[in-house]
């Protein structure tokens, strides 16, 4: 009988395993597929890879997960011969980090000088009443105190990303997912990340999904050749 498949997704920089479950627990479901959605708020690179490395992911599964833990199953995938899938969703950066983790250093330095709430206002500010994206960071940052967000924001802004070198040693089964007009997690990024991975594939959608919840960061994958 083959294994039940494993998904390990890592949630991103401010984000929580709560979020995993809720985006991609019911596609994962449906298939049969054990979702494992581990906490690695404040975790550096190498500790969210000593994470997927941990759980000793095989041919059968599923690794990847959502801006920062996108870069971890990457940098993991990219450097330990794994032959599974991978799904990158939303990458923020490559390489060393740059002007998109400068702006994440620099919301923390914001919070820490005024208060989560003050912050979320500044953002809604700028956002559509209906942004899930803003939603989502309430939904988060509220479910933090402000010093432990402080410091996981501070802390994934200064992790390195896997550069192209490591991404073109990826032989996984990649599906990297992307938004488009999102200036956190920018399409060329992801455009980049594909070109490196050989036979990836990527999904560019609207950033605001057309409405739909954040089910269809993943829904559209359950397409692709029957399987991921």
């Amino acid at each position: 009988m083959r294994p039940q498949t494993r998904c390990l997704l890592l949630h991103g920089a401010g984000s929580t395993p709560e979020f995993v479950e809720r985006a991609f627990g019911p596609a994962m479901a449906a298939r049969g597929w054990q979702l494992i959605a581990p906490d690695v708020r404040g975790a550096d690179m190498a500790e969210m890879v000593a994470v997927i490395a941990e759980r000793a992911p095989g041919p059968e599964d599923l690794i990847g997960g959502v801006s920062l833990g996108a870069h971890a199953a990457a940098m993991y995938a990219g450097t330990n011969d794994y032959v599974g899938s991978l799904l990158a969703v939303m990458p923020a950066w490559i390489g060393f980090p740059g002007p998109v983790a400068a702006l994440t250093a620099s919301t923390a330095d914001a919070i820490e000088a005024t208060s989560t709430a003050e912050v979320l206002r500044e953002i809604a500010g700028s956002a559509p009443d209906d942004d899930w994206i803003l939603a989502e960071l309430r939904r988060a940052w509220l479910s933090m105190s402000a010093q432990r967000l402080v410091a996981a924001l501070r802390t994934a802004a200064e992790q390195p990303a896997p550069g192209p070198p490591t991404l073109r040693r990826i032989t996984a089964r990649t599906h990297i997912v992307a938004l488009r007009d999102d200036p956190t997690h920018p399409e060329s990024v992801a455009t980049t990340w594909h070109g490196c991975i050989a036979g990836s594939s990527l999904t560019v959608l609207p950033r605001d999904l057309q409405g739909g919840p954040p089910s269809r960061l993943v829904d559209h994958l359950l397409q692709i050749n029957g399987s991921l």
